[in-house]
């Protein structure tokens, strides 16, 4: 992102940073500075920090909550993978699983989100597709 501002988002030794224009930066730090981090003794990965404070973006301001989105895809669905693939590779527990997924879906609500969601959709071959080692073979039982 050219000319861009970054926010940073800090929970005991977890951290993630947010780039956004310079004229949101100002009110993304004030959303960032009311947010209510998770328990103190409670700790979390840099995927489900960020889309704890996602969640709460959406609540609070669902346009901005747009950038944030945007930045969460190219942060963790890298490479055209699922927030479903992302979630495996970060081996995240069901609890925190659960979470990051209610965060990811949460700007549903958005019209201008639903393009976002098709973007960001896995586009791979399908694994059963991949190999090209895959025979013809005709069985007959009787």
């Amino acid at each position: 992102m050219n000319n861009s501002s970054v926010v940073h988002i800090k929970h005991g030794p977890t951290s993630v940073s947010i780039e956004a224009f310079p004229e949101l930066a100002g009110r993304l730090l004030n959303i960032a500075q009311e947010f209510d981090k998770p328990e103190s003794d409670t700790i979390v990965g840099e995927i489900e920090l960020f889309a704890l404070f996602l969640e709460h973006c959406v609540e609070d301001i669902g346009v901005l909550a747009l950038g944030v989105f945007d930045e969460f895809i190219r942060q963790f669905c890298t490479n055209g993978c699922s927030i479903h693939v992302a979630v495996q590779e970060h081996g995240l527990g069901e609890e925190s699983a659960r979470a990051v997924l209610r965060a990811y879906y949460s700007l549903w609500k958005f019209d201008e989100a639903k393009p976002r969601y098709r973007n960001a959709a896995v586009s791979a071959a399908p694994a059963l597709l991949a190999s090209s080692s895959a025979h013809l073979m005709a069985m007959f039982g009787g």
